[in-house]
């Protein structure tokens, strides 16, 4: 799945980390390779959907709900 992703998101870097998350400034999704299947599958397409609706700043998921 993530080759497919890097190939229908080419604006956005993708690389292994230690968590998952997006970060707006370098448009770039970090993600877990310890984890693999479907919770590996839904973290990364959860961070693709931030970078998709444009969300940049926040600091708690309060603030992401209110966007």
């Amino acid at each position: 799945m993530l080759e497919q992703l890097k190939k229908s998101y080419p604006e956005i870097s993708f690389r292994p980390g230690t968590t998952y998350s997006w970060n707006h400034a370098t448009k770039t999704i970090t993600y877990s390779n310890k984890e693999l299947g479907y919770k590996h599958d839904h973290s990364i397409v959860h961070e693709l959907a931030h970078a998709i609706l444009g969300h940049a700043h926040f600091k708690n998921d309060i603030d992401l709900l209110k966007m």
